[in-house]
């Protein structure tokens, strides 16, 4: 038993032994890895010194003309002072103490809005990476071949004058392309650095709003505002919830404006495609019409939608704009929705809407009085008196039809 302990003591002792040798074997390798010397630049053959100078020569030559076209670093500047303002503006009117105040809807159009400037800063990113990326390319392939040529013209001391001429020649060249790309480089560099900020304001930001929504989810049992018959209280509340109105109104604008300028493009191609859709409606109603001209009464016509081609396409305008604006602002949604109520009561036939009455106007009125519920969410109190009024308008109409139907 003892001896079964002391073999298994000494085979422990040699694993510690052999993982104590790797390891400093591996720490001398690290070592003498990063205390070799980088390779020297190989030095060009004698017999290949004319075609590498025609070769590097058309290098040299290209350079030159990149530069000579205009840069490109100023359209991007003027591009990124764009896209930096509405940063910016966020940055300095909700800090972190001021998000705290805002309610959770607001607070999602806030991170809506980040996320706008996130995906303006990405294409934006890759459209510096296109423009300037062959701007470093050159920089790194001038540099290699300069030293490649002052290892070649150091090492062949024997070379014919000719040749060391020849040499000479194109390394002054690539020395003063070399100085002619350096004020670009400059400037590539300056740029990358307010780019590198602008996106370092963009993701902190992000977290902000998403720690105060954090917050808001920590205290949903808790009360956070006096009750409605508290009328003193309220009315306190009100008024010092006025100017937050105010700046919840304006985050939902500010979003909506840069939107609609950040989309105009896809926003153009959105209204081409539902401009093309109108004739077709036009000409599948007319088609329609002369087909069941007398046959059909209208109630029964299972192509009745195309009765009213504008109502119809008016829905299907908004029922294709929605899906495909899921990032759009919240109360832009919210409204594109309302106004598709209108054609869609339209499209209902005639003695479906005759039986229905007045419900479906109710709806569509109830719904329109909750969309001003957006409008003084900031309001604990005006909103929850909002939503207490919008309850007792439903329930005392929903008593009022029941008794009517019930006569």
């Amino acid at each position: 038993m003892g001896r079964r302990i002391d073999q298994r003591a000494a085979a422990r002792q040699c694993l510690l032994w052999r993982l104590l040798c790797c390891w400093m074997l591996g720490l001398v390798a690290t070592a003498a890895f990063a205390a070799e010397p980088p390779p020297a630049p190989a030095v060009i053959p004698t017999a290949e010194i004319l075609d590498r100078a025609d070769q590097d020569q058309r290098l040299v030559d290209r350079v030159l003309r990149r530069l000579a076209r205009p840069d490109a670093s100023a359209a991007l500047a003027q591009q990124l002072e764009q896209l930096a303002r509405p940063v910016e503006e966020k940055w300095r009117s909700y800090q972190a103490a001021d998000l705290r105040g805002l309610p959770v809807v607001r607070l999602e159009s806030l991170d809506r809005y980040w996320a706008l400037d996130a995906r303006r800063f990405q294409h934006w990113q890759a459209e510096a990476r296109r423009l300037q990326g062959p701007l470093a390319d050159d920089a790194a392939r001038l540099t290699r071949l300069r030293l490649q040529w002052e290892a070649t013209r150091s090492a062949s001391g024997d070379m014919p004058a000719a040749l060391a001429d020849r040499a000479a020649s194109l390394l002054n060249e690539l020395v003063a392309a070399e100085q002619a790309l350096s004020p670009a480089l400059a400037r590539q560099i300056a740029l990358g650095q307010q780019a590198r900020a602008i996106d370092a304001r963009i993701q902190a930001g992000r977290d902000e709003v998403a720690e105060a929504i954090a917050a808001i989810d920590l205290r949903l049992l808790q009360a956070d505002a006096p009750p409605l018959w508290a009328l003193s209280a309220a009315r306190e509340a009100v008024l010092s919830e006025l100017n937050a109105i105010g700046r919840g109104l304006d985050i939902e604008v500010s979003f909506a404006t840069d939107y609609l300028a950040a989309s105009a493009l896809n926003l153009q191609l959105t209204s081409a495609a539902q401009l093309l859709l109108l004739p077709m409606l036009l000409w599948a109603a007319r088609q329609s019409r002369r087909q069941n001209a007398g046959q059909v009464p209208p109630d029964e016509d299972p192509a009745h939608l195309l009765r009213r081609p504008i109502s119809a396409w008016l829905l299907l305008a908004v029922l294709i704009t929605l899906p495909l604006r899921a990032d759009a602002p919240l109360m832009t949604r919210e409204l594109a929705m309302l106004l598709a109520m209108v054609p869609a009561l339209r499209l209902l036939p005639a003695r479906s809407l005759r039986t229905l009455s007045p419900w479906p106007q109710l709806v569509i009125a109830l719904y329109a009085l909750n969309w001003l519920r957006l409008l003084v969410m900031d309001s604990s109190f005006l909103y929850r008196l909002l939503q207490l009024g919008l309850a007792a308008i439903a329930l005392a109409a929903l008593l009022w039809l029941l008794r009517a139907e019930r006569r």
